[in-house]
């Protein structure tokens, strides 16, 4: 039974240790696409490539373009930050809802991620919209 035990144990720690890591963005980085300075890290994103490689991109948008634009690229991993705590999070674990984000002449119509439902039904109620799901936002990027 202890046996038994320990190696649950030893396969759940294989498990978490297995997957891969999202960097941490930091204003001031640079978006791997659009190649702009990223100031709000609350809307950032990130792929990891099949090499463990991390992109970093000013938002969820700008990295769906890229994913749209690369179809025969491996990704690893999709991420966005969920803007309530600023920590990464898969894609397919978040709701997207389209806002206007940025400020003077970078403002532009955009996503802003929310893992917790309640806060993305808020965010979109305020925004007079609908949150999303990735597919959603993959389907209607533009890639250039």
């Amino acid at each position: 039974m202890k046996s038994r035990a320990m190696l649950l144990m030893a396969g759940l720690v294989m498990a978490a240790c297995s997957g891969m890591q999202p960097v941490q963005i930091a204003a001031g980085d640079v978006c791997f696409r659009c190649r702009r300075v990223i100031s709000e890290t609350r809307i950032a994103a990130e792929v990891i490539d099949k090499d463990g490689r991390a992109f970093k991109f000013r938002t969820a948008g700008c990295m769906a373009k890229f994913v749209k634009a690369n179809p025969t690229e491996q990704f690893d991993g999709l991420f966005a930050t969920d803007y309530a705590t600023g920590r990464l999070v898969k894609v397919t674990s978040v709701k997207f809802v389209p806002t206007m984000v940025g400020e003077g002449r970078d403002r532009a119509m955009d996503y802003v991620a929310y893992y917790a439902a309640e806060g993305a039904a808020d965010a979109a109620r305020r925004a007079n919209t609908t949150p999303v799901e990735w597919q959603k936002v993959l389907a209607d990027a533009t890639p250039n």
